[in-house]
């Protein structure tokens, strides 16, 4: 929420009044739908909120899906990031996770002493994902567009076919959330030669309004 307010404030430098068009990637959506929740409560205008791949509030608990799978389904989602990343990808992916349990046990002062970045980078992304993560915002009224890039993984395709609107219907009027598919992947979606694909699709939301 204050986050939220201090990019609303900066905003406001630049566009005293709305309308306003907002948009948020990742988790950067999550404050951009909080932005909305406090300008609409501030009784203004936002025209449309587009929300670039990401979960709507309350739908996965630390930003995985609460989807119900077997672990069969699992492992062959474990297999699926093997393949999908590669040998070296996969180990780094988890050396990252093993670095980041020590920098929050009992071995955070020896993290800290080797490598003061990594402690403060870690310390930064734990209390934002807590943050986050104890979020719930609250129901709001303007149009939203989904741009969803296609699931990939068993997880992702599990909670697609659940709900294709990843929770936004659960907090804006369902007929006002528009679903766009577009090219490549959450963390690819922004890069050539996928961006082309997503910044038409943003240009043609744009338009609408």
């Amino acid at each position: 929420e204050e986050m939220a307010a201090e990019n609303i404030r900066y905003m406001r430098q630049h566009q005293p009044k709305g309308p306003y068009l907002l948009a948020g990637y990742s988790g950067g959506a999550i404050t951009a739908f909080e932005m909305a929740r406090q300008i609409e409560e501030n009784g203004e205008k936002v025209a449309r909120l587009i929300i670039l791949d990401t979960f709507a509030p309350g739908f996965a608990e630390d930003f995985v899906p609460n989807v119900q799978i077997s672990a069969g389904q699992r492992l062959k989602h474990e297999l699926w990031q093997l393949r999908s990343e590669g040998l070296s990808l996969s180990w780094n992916r988890g050396l990252a996770k093993l670095r980041a349990k020590l920098a929050r046990g009992s071995f955070k002062g020896l993290v800290k002493a080797f490598s003061l970045s990594h402690y403060r980078y870690e310390m930064m992304r734990q209390a934002w994902r807590q943050a986050a993560m104890g979020y719930q915002g609250a129901p709001i009224d303007i149009p939203i567009t989904l741009l969803k890039t296609p699931p990939v993984s068993p997880v992702e395709t599990f909670a697609f076919e659940q709900d294709p609107s990843l929770g936004w219907k659960s907090v804006v009027p369902p007929e006002k959330v528009e679903i766009v598919m577009t090219a490549g992947d959450h963390r690819s979606m922004l890069n050539d030669p996928h961006v082309a694909a997503l910044s038409n699709a943003i240009a043609i939301e744009l338009t609408r309004n």
